[in-house]
């Protein structure tokens, strides 16, 4: 497996946050990324900041590990965020011709690049401590799914890494082939990418009827009569996960109405 790739793959550890119930990790995500978005300022974002770096110990995870699978995505981010710093109006910093940057525009573009880090980095410390049975457990038991349901949105989020390593390995492929992605205007590398298509496409859909084979040669038949080997109970450390929750929440709209 190419080491590159760590985004939205399981990290094997024994810490305390790989030891929690995945409900109370699922939950704690969704509110995490909710209250990203009941407001936008330095304290607020600061705090989110704070609670991220103790998941981070907590967790074991190196942050190169993260920085490898969450990188090009923030990346992308940075760049598409970019527009704010040229049409937001406001003390004009930089002039460059036509180009204007404005202070404003520069504090809105920070403020989204910080949201966008944060939502990224929270999604994805609950794939990297949680295995896919438990995520699959977690969904159906915190949404109330059916056996199809959850499992479907595990395999779907499972799929997420793998189609990661399946590109990379076509782009190894056809490069060696001859095409190449880095020279030539933007036309010449778009015409270097429809060569990958095909065999991502045809990848995709071998491993789909590969994993569709695999379940069925395992009487798998949905949650209908299905038991559990590990049926998820609670401990004590999770309802002391629960209460941080509510304080976190309690603090969060604090900061929010006071600052």
């Amino acid at each position: 497996m190419n080491s590159k790739l760590t985004l939205g793959q399981y990290y094997s550890s024994d810490s305390l946050i790989h030891r929690l119930d995945p409900r109370l990790k699922i939950r704690w995500t969704l509110c995490l990324l909710i209250l990203l978005f009941i407001g936008r300022s330095v304290p607020l974002f600061s705090f989110y900041t704070i609670i991220a770096f103790g998941m981070l110990v907590l967790s074991g995870i190196p942050l190169t590990h993260v920085v490898r699978g969450t990188g090009k995505i923030m990346l992308i981010m940075c760049l598409l965020n970019l527009i704010n710093l040229f049409t937001v109006y406001g003390k004009v910093i930089v002039k460059l011709g036509p180009v204007t940057v404005t202070q404003e525009g520069l504090l809105r573009y920070l403020m989204l690049l910080w949201r966008f880090v944060l939502l990224i980095f929270f999604a994805s410390m609950l794939m990297y401590t949680t295995r896919p049975s438990q995520l699959n457990d977690g969904f159906a038991k915190c949404f109330c799914l059916s056996g199809e349901t959850a499992m479907s949105v595990t395999i779907a989020l499972r799929f997420i890494p793998i189609m990661a390593e399946e590109l990379s390995g076509v782009r190894d492929a056809v490069k060696s082939r001859g095409v190449d992605f880095k020279s030539g205007g933007v036309k010449n590398r778009l015409k270097g990418f429809k060569y990958m298509a095909t065999p991502m496409f045809q990848s995709a859909i071998d491993k789909a009827a590969a994993l569709s084979e695999a379940m069925e040669a395992r009487c798998y038949r949905g949650a209908k009569g299905r038991t559990r080997l590990k049926p998820l109970v609670y401990s004590y450390k999770d309802m002391i996960g629960y209460v941080i929750l509510l304080l976190c929440i309690t603090a969060a709209v604090w900061i929010k109405l006071k600052l």
